[in-house]
């Protein structure tokens, strides 16, 4: 059985205010949504006129009847006709539903991902400084 968590709310930092989102679409315990049929399916809450939140401190409520159980969260993110987006970090908070508190020891949560903290990224092998 897939470990399964209550979604209770996110938080999406952009870059720049310029390259927020501007509504999301969230799905959950979902295998046949791709960016052919996401617009057809109905999703189980939308979340629109996002304000840009540079630090992660806007939480986005989620309707707790419907995220209750998640194994697997699908978030279709657009913005603007032709605007870039560019999404610095996405984090969420809830509640696991069975897990020992022992196995979630040591995991860090970041609202900006620090390169110092990760050992491989693509400047080792390619040059480039984005992170794999």
């Amino acid at each position: 059985m897939p470990l399964q968590v209550r979604l209770k709310s996110f938080q999406m930092v952009p870059f720049a205010d310029d390259s927020r989102p501007r509504l999301v679409k969230l799905f959950i315990n979902r295998e046949d949504i791709d960016f052919n049929n996401v617009r057809e399916i109905k999703p189980l809450q939308v979340v629109e006129n996002m304000p840009a939140d540079f630090e992660g401190e806007v939480d986005h409520p989620l309707q707790a009847a419907k995220f209750g159980a998640v194994d697997r969260l699908i978030m279709y993110i657009s913005g603007e006709e032709d605007e870039l987006l560019q999404i610095a970090s996405v984090g969420f908070k809830g509640e696991s539903r069975g897990l020992n508190k022992k196995v979630v020891e040591g995991i860090k949560y970041e609202i900006r991902a620090q390169l110092k903290d990760h050992a491989s990224t693509r400047a080792d092998q390619t040059g480039r400084s984005d992170i794999m």
